[in-house]
């Protein structure tokens, strides 16, 4: 079994503050509402390898920043729940969920491929994205090959969240 070193970062401008409603299984759902929410990244490389890995806390710190920015002040909606139906315009953004009919400005709207609005949904999202950079950007192709695992904890509130990981089989 390979022994693992494991780099995190959880710093205070790593968060977004968002909307959302989480919407159940019969089409019932919460009230629209927010968080602050607080972002924690970890990755995974080998005990051997991470002598020569020189992987920086500022690179792990780049990578979520612009995820956060992304969905920073926004009401995040699902595009993939049968109960949610989306009609958007240049301008608008209408949604219908369990008959209720909500219009936001488009600009203040992220639409996310994700099946509902919940923080461990919103873990796998931040992992789906990193594992992307980790394979496109190039400020990151000296140790992105050695990593191992990713996980991704999204907190709503102090103590409470959800966490995504993700493990690269072996080769």
């Amino acid at each position: 079994m390979a022994k693992l070193i494991k780099l995190f970062v959880c710093k205070d401008a790593l968060k977004f503050s968002s909307a959302h409603m989480t919407i159940f299984g019969d089409g019932s759902k919460e009230p629209l509402h927010g968080h602050n929410y607080q972002v924690a990244l970890s990755i995974e490389i080998d005990e051997e390898e991470a002598t020569s890995v020189q992987v920086t806390f500022s690179s792990l710190k780049l990578m979520l920043k612009p995820l956060c920015k992304d969905l920073d002040e926004k009401i995040l909606l699902p595009t993939r729940n049968p109960h949610v139906r989306i009609l958007s315009s240049q301008t608008e953004i209408e949604v219908l969920v369990s008959k209720r009919r909500y219009v936001f400005p488009a600009d203040e709207v992220c639409l996310l491929e994700l099946e509902n609005v919940t923080a461990e949904l919103l873990a796998k999202y931040f992992v789906t994205k990193l594992k992307e950079a980790l394979a496109t950007d190039m400020a990151v192709q000296t140790w992105a090959p050695h990593v191992k695992g990713v996980e991704v904890q999204i907190f709503e509130s102090a103590g409470q969240g959800a966490a995504y990981s993700y493990r690269r089989e072996s080769e």
